[in-house]
């Protein structure tokens, strides 16, 4: 799963979708969820939601 420069910033992703684009266990955005580390999170009720403009400025202030 690639992100396309185009597509718009507020498309929100499952952390599913997340885990597969970050290539990281499941478990481990989950873990960086419930400790406040990582990417912003949105709940809508009970699901979870991560936008793509929050993923994109995580990836640009982790980069190496």
């Amino acid at each position: 799963m690639e992100i396309e420069k185009n597509a718009h910033d507020l498309t929100m992703l499952t952390e599913v979708e997340l885990s597969k684009l970050m290539r990281v266990s499941l478990s481990k955005i989950r873990s960086d969820r419930f400790k406040k580390l990582g990417i912003p999170v949105t709940y809508y009720g009970r699901s979870v939601r991560y936008c793509l403009a929050d993923i994109r400025e995580y990836i640009e202030k982790n980069k190496m």
